[in-house]
């Protein structure tokens, strides 16, 4: 058993509280359950231009492409799901904006 200065070896500084996790999962899963609130195609363009799907954001080209729609139509679909997002149903959301605000 390593005790001292050895038995931190290779801990960083930087890694996050087990509270830190906590709260970012909470927060990633309270999300994903307001944006399947949302009608299909708004929740399927907020999961690609934030990246809730796999980490990677998708750029507005790219997705009017697999939506054959113009890049103009997804910011739109994009502004009027953030919107709905912004209602007093999701109100709960803004609890996040102020717990990762610095």
């Amino acid at each position: 058993f390593a005790s001292g200065p050895d038995f931190l070896e290779g801990v960083s500084d930087n890694a996050p509280t087990p509270e830190t996790v906590a709260i970012e999962e909470n927060m990633q899963r309270t999300m994903l359950q307001a944006v399947q609130s949302l009608p299909p195609k708004e929740a399927y363009v907020i999961k690609h231009c934030f990246g809730l799907v796999d980490g990677r954001k998708k750029k507005l080209k790219e997705l009017a492409v697999e939506l054959d729609v113009s890049s103009t139509r997804v910011s739109q679909i994009r502004d009027m799901a953030i919107e709905r997002l912004r209602t007093r149903e999701h109100r709960h959301l803004r609890d996040f904006v102020t717990v990762a605000s610095p």
